[in-house]
This record gives C-alpha cells, structure tokens and sequence, in this order.
C-alpha cells in the first residue's frame, strides 16, 4: 500500500471513530418543517385559496379545507424512549379571533406495515393578538414517537381549518404560512450508519 492510500485510509478510520464516538444524549431541537411549497391541495374536496403574491394558502372561515404533505424523518433525529415531537402551524393573524385546526398525521418507519393517521385539535395560540398583523404560531398536543427506532420513517400530514366549527372565531381567511414539529437532535451531523443510528 502507498503512502497516499495510507493516509487516505487513517484519515477515514479516524472520521468513522469521530462519529462513532458522538454523544447520545439529546443536544438540541431542530425542526422538521413542511413548507408551503410541498404542501398539496386535493381537487375531490374543498381545499384552500392559494396567493401566489404571498406564497401562502388561505384557509376559509366557513368549510372545511385540507392540505396534504410527505417527508421522510431526517438521520440526525434522536429515537428512543421519551422522545416527543411538538407541532405547531404558522400562519398570518390580522384580526381578533381563533381558529380551530386539525392536524392528521402518519407515521410509519422503514420495514414496518403502514398504520393509521392519528388526529389532533387545536385552538391554542403561543401569543396573544392585540393589533395589526401578526406571525402567529398555534400549538398541537406534544406526539409520542418512543417507538420510532429507525433513521427512516415516512410521515404524512393532513392540516385542516374547520372553518364553520363554533371553536373557530376568527373572521376571514386564515393565512397558511408552514407546518413544523420541534424535533430533538443527538447526532447533528447525521446517523453512524445508513439505516441505523
């Protein structure tokens, strides 16, 4: 073996114990964003407006209008027992009111039969309007995902306004920014191997 080919041999050894020797432990949040841009919209059922000034979706006051989107779980996510992820909808408030959203989602990681979309319910907004135009954040209950033990897992979401529900106060469309879930981290720079953590 030349000395290239050993050197170029201990500088990879000593990068694979690099990342084999990266912590476990949680070190940080991240999010796991699904934009406007990859969200759709299915033509059978009443869907929302699109601005393409704004590149935003508006979500009617009085029907109920659903987008749909997929990714796939990113390596650097921490798994295990007690991990949570914490979803919430941006969107653009201009007036007084709250909206009730729904949000379906799926999760089915690699190697394993698809389940059921779980749903969750929320009017509950991170701040508190009181005039002008505002980024708004509406919170969803946190979501369990001890079992996911694997770097790839494909997640579906379904994001609703039910407009016309007696929870939804808000007068107007309501504009759709992005849907995310706070995510923790515990390897930054990815997995150790390609379908293991």
């Amino acid at each position: 073996m030349d000395r290239l080919t050993k050197t170029i041999t201990q500088v990879e050894t000593d990068m694979q114990e690099g990342l084999d020797n990266q912590p476990h432990s949680s070190s940080g949040w991240d999010d796991f964003s699904f934009p406007v841009t990859g969200l759709r919209i299915n033509p059978s059922t009443s869907k929302p407006d699109y601005d393409y000034d704004e590149g935003e979706f508006l979500f009617d006051d009085a029907s109920t209008e659903t987008v749909v989107g997929k990714k796939i779980t990113e390596h650097r996510f921490k798994v295990g027992t007690g991990v949570e992820w914490r979803p919430h909808i941006h969107w653009i408030q201009e007036s007084a009111g709250v909206v009730k959203w729904q949000l379906e989602i799926k999760i089915v990681p690699a190697n394993n039969a698809e389940g059921t979309f779980l749903t969750f319910l929320s009017t509950t907004d991170e701040f508190t309007y009181t005039s002008g135009t505002l980024h708004q954040i509406t919170l969803f209950p946190t979501i369990d995902v001890s079992s996911l033990n694997t770097t790839a897992a494909l997640v579906t979401v379904k994001i609703s306004r039910l407009g016309g529900d007696a929870a939804d106060t808000y007068v107007g469309d309501a504009r759709f920014q992005s849907f995310d879930m706070h995510v923790p981290i515990d390897q930054p720079r990815g997995s150790r191997q390609e379908f293991v953590k």
